[in-house]
């Protein structure tokens, strides 16, 4: 789930200023091994879910954009001269990862992982509007950003009462 708080968000966020985008995964489903697959124009992803036992549940997810599988990014630079060629289509990925533990009915323990990565490649040209009025910016440029995430919970209730620790 994200949840947006542009302002006024409880204290639970601590000592945040400006806007707070909270993002919470999913408890895994306790059902019998699945996998799902997914395609699209823009993405391809593959998802596998299962219980494990009584008591344990998981889901493993990967996805992947398919931009630069269908396109080449040689055909994407024509002959109009816009100042810039393309040498790399964006790429993105991610991927989560989630195991659940119930030990009994008030305590339960997850481990989780999440990951991505995004990465493009251009060359500017001497007449691209930003290298006529710095030099600096002729020449070939790429970005490459990712995070990976990973944590431990435990979950106790008792008395109507929740408590949440992340390890």
């Amino acid at each position: 789930s994200f949840d947006l708080y542009p302002a006024a968000f409880s204290s639970k966020y601590g000592n945040a200023t400006g806007g707070i985008i909270d993002v919470a995964l999913r408890e895994p489903k306790h059902k019998n091994f699945t996998t799902t697959l997914h395609t699209s124009f823009l993405t391809a992803g593959v998802m596998v879910e299962s219980g494990i036992g009584d008591n344990q549940s998981f889901y493993a997810t990967y996805r992947r954009s398919t931009l630069d599988k269908l396109l080449n990014a040689e055909d994407m630079n024509d002959d109009k001269d816009e100042g810039f060629n393309i040498n790399q289509l964006p790429i993105s990925d991610d991927y989560q990862l989630k195991y659940n533990a119930r030990i009994d009915e008030n305590n339960s323990i997850s481990i989780m992982a999440a990951g991505a990565s995004d990465s493009m490649a251009a060359t500017f040209n001497e007449n691209h509007e930003e290298a006529v009025r710095d030099p600096d910016f002729a020449g070939p440029a790429s970005i490459a950003q990712g995070f990976d995430s990973q944590g431990v919970t435990w979950d106790w209730k008792k008395n109507g009462k929740e408590l949440t620790s992340i390890l």
